[in-house]
Parts: structure tokens; sequence; C-alpha cells
């Protein structure tokens, strides 16, 4: 008695005939993936002086933590360069939180596409 082999799907067998070069793609999609992953996992920004010296730091983490470095004292609040600072922060974090967001859209994305 033999057993009855299921047919595959369409989509089965199209990975089967492009079999290798999907892979590839998805090993590669798999590596940019983390790449841009380890990209934003932590921003750094630093303001420096008209004569490159850099006067604060600021590290913010993916998970929210904020770390400043100041080279000499915390600055006042209406210091200029402290409030260009502070905008250009805010900015990095708007920028990496818009990328992550286009990360996830894109692995949702892939994922649909697999076969189940």
């Amino acid at each position: 008695m033999s057993l009855a082999t299921p047919s595959k799907t369409a989509t089965e067998t199209i990975f089967d005939n492009l079999g290798g070069e999907i892979k590839d793609a998805f090993d590669k999609f798999g590596s940019v993936l983390a790449q841009s992953l380890s990209d934003v996992a932590q921003i750094t920004v630093q303001t420096k002086d008209s004569n490159n010296n850099i006067l604060y730091t600021t590290i913010v983490t993916v998970d929210g933590g904020v770390s400043n470095v100041f080279q000499v004292t915390k600055p006042d609040a209406n210091d200029a360069y402290w409030t260009r600072h502070n905008a250009a922060v805010d900015q990095a974090v708007q920028n990496r939180n818009q990328m992550m967001l286009r990360v996830i859209d894109t692995v949702g994305g892939v994922v649909k596409i697999i076969p189940v």
C-alpha cells in the first residue's frame, strides 16, 4: 500500500523552482533588517562649538533611556547651543521612530507573502 503524496500549492511550487534565489533574497533581507535595528537601537547626538570642541552629548537608547554628557557644566536653559542641541535630539528621536515604523511595516509586508 502506498501513501498518496499531498499536492503542492502554487506558492510552494514557485518557491521550489526559485528556492535558491528566494532563500538568498530572504537571507539578505534578514541581514538588512538586523543592521537597521542595530542602527536605531541607540542614537548619539553631539553639539560642537565653532572650534569643533564637543559641548554636549546625548545618548538615547531604544527603551527611551536618555543620558546627557556635559564637557564642562550643565548649561543654562537659555543657552543657544543647548537649545539647538535639544532640538537636534528631538529630531533624531522622531527620525528613529519613523524608521522603526517603516521596518515594522516592511517586516509585516514580507510576513504576509511567506506561505504557511
